[in-house]
């Protein structure tokens, strides 16, 4: 999923397969980073109404590709997790990264130390929410 008209379709699409499971509701936050394609990188904010994460906040960032991570992925990690947690002015319980690309086994372990979680984006909003349920975040 690119930084298009489409990635905004997408986002729409899976913030509205969340509001059956919480408040979902798309925000401009990581598109802060580059802010001249800020209307096609939406952020999904979702805070769902049972599960371990009841009331909690759910960041999705629905990002291109990562092709690899910078030297320190854990600090790039934190630092955009932070980010978010200092614009939306409240804590994440915890921030997924949507990639079609994936990470190794290894940094996918050690950002989930820090509440930060890769997944594949679902090709559908059906496959977001078993990925969400497997996952148990709700």
């Amino acid at each position: 999923m690119s930084d298009t008209p489409e990635t905004l379709k997408k986002a729409q699409e899976f913030a509205n397969s969340l509001s059956e499971y919480g408040n979902a509701s798309l925000v401009y936050v990581t598109a802060e980073y580059e802010p001249f394609s800020s209307k096609f990188k939406p952020d999904i904010c979702f805070k769902p109404k049972t599960g371990p994460n009841a009331f909690k906040i759910i960041f999705f960032e629905v990002i291109r590709k990562f092709y690899s991570l910078p030297k320190d992925p854990i600090k790039f990690l934190d630092e955009r997790k932070v980010f978010a947690e200092d614009y939306l002015e409240s804590d994440i319980a915890k921030y997924v990264i949507l990639n079609d690309k994936g990470i190794s086994d290894f940094h996918k372990k050690l950002s989930e130390r820090h509440n930060v979680y890769f997944s594949k984006t679902p090709s559908n909003s059906t496959e977001l929410i078993q990925a969400i349920k497997r996952s148990k975040l709700i």
